[in-house]
């Protein structure tokens, strides 16, 4: 299996885990959560945003004021955490660079710790 299949398995499982979670909480079957194919879809495209969020097929206004932040943070931690592990990990390399201007790295710094050109 290559990496980035058992990547997309590996958040698959955590936002079904997520899922889970919420629907226990909810007493309603996890299915009126999200669908496995919408969780799928979230693990392949990963989205970090709301609106990002919102053109994953199966989610909606409704979905995501009740439980979208949920998702989306569950999406971020994984990405942040492999990208910390030194994965190449698509979407991450904002999410990083983030975490390093919040703990207050001038752009300087951040291009010096993550190797990157000022520019980037």
């Amino acid at each position: 299996m290559n990496k980035s299949v058992q990547r997309s398995n590996e958040l698959f499982e955590i936002l079904r885990g997520v899922r889970k979670d919420i629907a226990n909480e909810r007493q309603i079957p996890a299915y009126l959560v999200f669908n496995d194919a919408t969780l799928e879809e979230m693990s392949s495209s990963r989205p970090t945003t709301e609106e990002a969020l919102l053109d994953v097929s199966g989610v909606g206004e409704m979905k995501i004021s009740q439980y979208g932040d949920r998702f989306i943070k569950a999406i971020i931690g994984f990405v942040k955490e492999k990208a910390a592990q030194g994965e190449k990990i698509k979407g991450a390399t904002h999410l990083v660079t983030f975490e390093h201007f919040k703990e207050g790295k001038s752009p300087e710094q951040i291009s010096k710790a993550r190797n990157l050109n000022i520019v980037t």
